[in-house]
């Protein structure tokens, strides 16, 4: 499923610098993930919306750890979004519902 969007390399590669960049932070990429999720799962429990200041920093937080695995290449990021977009099953194994994807397009679409 991954193979599609992502070489072995680039996973690899992107394991790799969020570790890296997760110690600069004191917090793991999958901690910052639970997070981002825990936080977005929040903002739709509290019915904000998605052109509301915490939903547009809650999507550029999105971009930063998207950067963040991507070593900041361009042609990655592409990757990963397109690979989160297109891959419900990606979504679900990173802790992205359907209603969480659902308004992450509007908050982008918001901006």
């Amino acid at each position: 499923m991954y193979g599609k969007y992502l070489s072995e390399d680039t996973v690899k590669a992107a394991h790799q610098q969020s570790h890296i960049d997760a110690q600069k932070n004191n917090s793991t990429l999958e901690e910052s993930w639970a997070s981002w999720c825990a936080a977005l799962q929040q903002l739709l429990d509290e019915n904000v919306k998605p052109d509301e200041k915490r939903a547009q920093d809650l999507m550029e937080h999105w971009n930063l750890m998207i950067s963040c695995i991507s070593g900041k290449d361009e042609e990655k990021i592409k990757a990963f979004n397109d690979l989160f977009h297109n891959v419900p099953q990606a979504r679900a194994d990173h802790g992205i519902t359907e209603a969480m994807f659902e308004y992450m397009g509007k908050a982008a679409g918001s901006h």
